[in-house]
């Protein structure tokens, strides 16, 4: 009987170890999806829309996304782009939300999150702000990105 517990509890660590690495992977793949997404909406955003600074830091910016171990570190990117779009690049209720989208970003922990902050940001973006390309890439982009749980 003895054998059999320590067999039964043995399997039962097995398997938990293989779902908990199968979930690791699955996290892991969602993380390079949003770092993916969020590269894309940053390369569909014009220079005009970002101000004079993101070009010396834009650099930077795209190896610490592509190298992002976390959400919450391309929260912190998402924030960084955001920091550096004009005024003039979003809607005007974006001043209104901004406060409080900043504080869900600075918090956020999840890749769902940092996605639902990515669309947010997308959707306040103005077209004159963007690449006239966005226009054809924009669906398929935001399917990708709401795919992020």
């Amino acid at each position: 009987m003895r054998k059999l517990t320590q067999s039964v509890l043995i399997l039962a660590a097995a398997v938990l170890l293989y779902f908990s690495a199968a979930a690791g992977r699955d996290a892991l793949a969602q993380e390079r999806t949003l770092a993916q997404a969020l590269l894309q909406f940053e390369a569909n955003v014009t220079w005009s829309a970002v101000s004079a600074d993101w070009r010396g830091a834009r650099k930077g910016w795209v190896a610490t996304v592509k190298g992002a171990s976390s959400p919450n570190v391309i929260a912190a990117q998402l924030v960084a782009l955001e920091e550096a779009m004009r005024w003039s690049a979003v809607q005007q209720s974006w001043r209104e939300r901004r406060s409080d989208w900043l504080s869900e970003m600075r918090t956020a922990q999840t890749a769902s999150v940092v996605a639902a902050g990515l669309l947010e940001l997308e959707q306040a973006t103005l077209w004159s702000a963007v690449d006239a390309r966005w226009r054809q890439r924009r669906d398929p982009w935001i399917g990708w990105v709401k795919s992020i749980r």
